[in-house]
């Protein structure tokens, strides 16, 4: 093809019926004219030693004011040593936050325990991340974005406000990891840009522990599957979807291993069983091949609200399941010994510094076993 020279490009130039060739605007760009009539904007220069023609786009969707700026940008990157079009393949492919939360939200689906968490997930984001940088490359999102998203929020909506900075600071982990974001994690050190909360922390309604040998009593004259597991949750300070989940392959001899999937924390949870807690297990052999504790509905455990109302008509309207954890964990301090460390593994907390956790994870499985076998006997002999 045979160059055409011309002095500095114009629009009007640009726009007339040209002959096959090529035009020179000054500064390396050019445009090139093809058999046919399409034109193509190129800028020529050498990259790391060896001459390129880089196009930018034809004409007009690309204008001549915007082939200008394109190319003083390839000129500068191709200055700073940086291939424009390695730079550019790299640009196309950093994915908008949205993108990254759905692609996290794809990988992260399998390890979720339910399809309505993985919905729960994204809706969050939905509603409080995408319409303020959604639609931004991960690359591009500052911290000042995050802020204004979780400013609507952070005081009115503390506990929404908290799952959104977790999953936004996760979609940016993502992307750091996936190398397309080189700064850091915008939502790193947030909080200290944000208003003070004060908001007191909710407590679960527990009855004290020195009323429960009367309840266990009333619950040990009902044969009802909701009555059973309500001891087995007292005796097992376990949490109210930890038991109705419960499986028999879960129970192997005098211990009960509650997967990960299952759990709060993400992390395997062992349960030695006390002899009241094999006994209501005995009496619940052979009622469902799956779960323990079965509901109405083949196939499904049984209903938490059944177990709720059951206490609330023993225990009175002000008790919760979840309040009986609060209970053991006051008699350890008041009458179980005390063992800190071993009450707060069978509630399967994480607690302390990075030594402490270490040492929780071997499970303190003995510890543990000696302080549910004496709750047990102590809620449950007559007193």
């Amino acid at each position: 093809m045979a160059a055409r020279t011309s002095n500095r490009l114009n629009s009007r130039f640009v726009k007339s019926d040209l002959e096959p060739g090529r035009y020179a605007d000054g500064n390396s760009l050019y445009l090139f004219v093809r058999e046919g009539g399409t034109k193509q904007w190129v800028v020529r220069t050498m990259v790391q030693r060896k001459r390129r023609d880089i196009g930018l786009g034809g004409f007009p969707l690309v204008t001549l004011a915007e082939a200008r700026e394109q190319a003083t940008e390839v000129l500068r990157q191709a200055r700073r040593g940086i291939d424009p079009i390695a730079e550019r393949r790299k640009m196309k492919a950093i994915p908008t936050f949205k993108s990254a939360a759905n692609a996290v939200l794809e990988e992260r689906k399998p390890s979720w325990k339910n399809k309505k968490h993985a919905q729960q997930w994204l809706n969050t984001l939905e509603h409080y991340a995408f319409p303020f940088f959604g639609d931004k490359l991960v690359s591009e999102v500052q911290p000042s974005d995050v802020r204004e998203a979780l400013l609507k929020i952070w005081l009115d909506k503390p506990e929404t406000s908290k799952r959104v900075l977790q999953r936004v600071h996760s979609v940016f982990q993502w992307s750091i990891a996936s190398g397309y974001r080189n700064s850091a994690n915008p939502t790193e050190g947030i909080r200290t840009a944000l208003p003070a909360k004060s908001v007191s922390p909710a407590h679960h309604n527990s009855l004290h522990w020195r009323k429960l040998p009367k309840l266990m009593a009333s619950l040990q004259e009902r044969s009802s599957v909701t009555a059973k597991a309500l001891q087995f949750t007292i005796l097992t300070a376990c949490r109210t979807s930890e038991v109705l989940g419960a499986t028999w392959e879960e129970i192997k001899g005098d211990t009960w291993t509650i997967p990960a999937s299952r759990m709060k924390m993400d992390r395997e949870h062992q349960v030695p069983l006390s002899p009241e807690a094999k006994r209501i297990l005995s009496q619940l052999k052979g009622l469902d091949n799956q779960f323990i504790f079965p509901g109405a509905r083949p196939k499904r455990p049984l209903s938490n609200m059944t177990m709720l109302k059951l206490v609330k008509s023993l225990a009175g309207q002000q008790t919760t399941v979840h309040g009986f954890r609060s209970s053991f964990r006051d008699w350890v301090d008041e009458a179980g010994g005390g063992d800190a460390t071993a009450a707060e593994a069978c509630l399967a907390h994480a607690r302390g510094d990075a030594i402490v956790k270490a040492y929780a994870r071997s499970q303190l499985l003995d510890r543990k076993r000696n302080l549910l076998d004496a709750w047990g006997r102590s809620i449950t002999e007559p007193k």
